[in-house]
């Protein structure tokens, strides 16, 4: 076997460094990549999200109504019943929250308040369109909203995560899966419902499960 020339590879062309930069860049990108779950770990995942108290997310939302479109920002918390959802953006007058449990829901936006007996009611009179607060508290995190009443259709990938599921007046589409705490959690979602012209886009920044810090 004839030995290596070392000294061939002294003076790269110019095509051999850019060869060299690409492997580096696509060995860093291969690096970073978020473990994908396999079929082991997502079951049992849907018992596991309904079981979970606390949580909580950080994102951005699009939104396309009759007449308007535009982008908030978005942080929402629950735990339990209760949840606070923080709107900041364009919204015709600017930044909201939504403050809901059993006993009622109240909008604040600047110095107004605004009392209801549900979110989606009061969203409707102050902004014009329709917020399904109460489903989107199941559908984010990938599940059906239970006690509607209507035939879910859910698909999902080879893997078992959720690509789409269709309830009542609304399809949702998932993507971007991010592995938080042990579960995968979508990072983009979009929520059409054509009957009502309404089509919602969230990118989710991040995810906390278990617990909310103030």
């Amino acid at each position: 076997m004839r030995p290596l020339m070392i000294t061939a590879l002294a003076r790269p062309t110019v095509n051999a460094r850019w060869g060299w930069l690409l492997l580096l860049l696509l060995l860093q990108a291969c690096s970073s990549l978020t473990p994908v779950p396999s079929e082991a770990d997502l079951e049992g995942r849907d018992d596991a999200l309904l079981a979970l108290e606390q949580w909580q997310f950080e994102g951005k939302m699009g939104f396309r109504v009759p007449g308007e479109s535009g982008s908030v920002y978005l942080d929402w918390r629950q735990q339990q019943d209760d949840y606070q959802i923080r709107l900041q953006g364009p919204l015709g007058q600017g930044a909201a929250e939504i403050t809901g449990s059993p006993a009622g829901v109240l909008l604040v936006q600047g110095d107004q308040r605004w009392a209801g007996a549900s979110a989606e009611a009061l969203v409707q009179q102050q902004f014009g369109w329709r917020l399904p607060v109460s489903d989107l508290r199941y559908w984010l995190r990938g599940l059906p909203a239970p006690a509607r009443g209507e035939v879910v259709e859910l698909i999902r990938d080879e893997q078992g995560l959720l690509v789409s599921q269709a309830q009542g007046d609304w399809v949702l589409h998932y993507s971007q899966y991010q592995w938080v705490d042990g579960q995968a959690m979508p990072g983009r979602v979009k929520a059409e419902a054509d009957t009502l012209g309404v089509r919602l886009t969230l990118v989710i920044k991040g995810w906390q499960l278990g617990g909310a810090n103030d």
